[in-house]
């Protein structure tokens, strides 16, 4: 499977995220990045279920996150921290 067509291409892009859902983890955690954007905004519609996704993540994700914290970008840290970092595990 490419892993791109696990990357949403627009907002409304829920097959891609479902594509993703389907090959899991760990292999997709080589994009982990590219799905991180899509938090950016939590009205979009594919934000909700990358929240989901991304929840089932390891320890991978953990240096992606903290690119996204010490960016300019305060929605999506906002976004970040109270979606996704509080359903993560330990």
């Amino acid at each position: 499977m490419d892993l791109r067509s696990c990357v949403p291409q627009d907002k409304f892009d829920l097959a891609a995220i479902a594509r993703a859902r389907a090959a899991g983890f760990p292999a997709i955690n080589p994009i982990l990045p590219e799905l991180l954007e899509w938090l950016q905004d939590i009205n979009w519609p594919v934000a909700d279920q990358t929240v989901e996704l991304l929840s089932g993540s390891g320890p991978e994700i953990v240096p992606h996150i903290r690119r996204v914290l010490v960016s300019d970008d305060s929605v999506w840290k906002y976004w970040v921290l109270s979606r996704l970092c509080g359903r993560l595990s330990p």
